[in-house]
């Protein structure tokens, strides 16, 4: 429930609802699972990622090891190392969890370790 679209839908659900509270105990609820399996996979994300001052890859080293970057409203595009790329698919963004940290997101289907693996050589 992190898009506007999904939000949106949230408020008008909850609109509808005002008038049943078990089907709004319910929405509530879904929403409180959603939260929870977010801060899990940020969490379990910060396990995995070693911290930049453990001399491993930050942010900013990332960045320059990237190609074509560009800055968007979410983080930073660029075109992705693992896998032949002409259109940025590449998204960078700093990690909530640890600062000065990367999470890649690649829309072409690679994971992020195989992103990591290639800025690394």
């Amino acid at each position: 429930m992190t898009s506007a679209l999904a939000a949106r839908d949230w408020c008008l659900v909850r609109f509808e609802a005002e008038h049943d509270a078990e089907r709004l105990d319910y929405y509530a609820e879904l929403e409180r699972a959603e939260m929870r399996r977010e801060a899990k996979e940020r969490n379990w994300r910060a396990t995995l990622l070693p911290t930049p001052a453990s001399g491993r890859l930050s942010l900013a080293d990332a960045l320059d090891r990237l190609e074509k970057v560009r800055k968007t409203r979410k983080g930073w595009s660029a075109l992705c190392p693992a896998h032949e790329d002409r259109n940025a698919s590449l998204l960078v963004s700093e990690s909530d969890v640890r600062p000065g940290e990367p999470i890649f997101k690649c829309f072409a289907g690679c994971p992020w370790t195989a992103v990591l693996k290639a800025l690394k050589r």
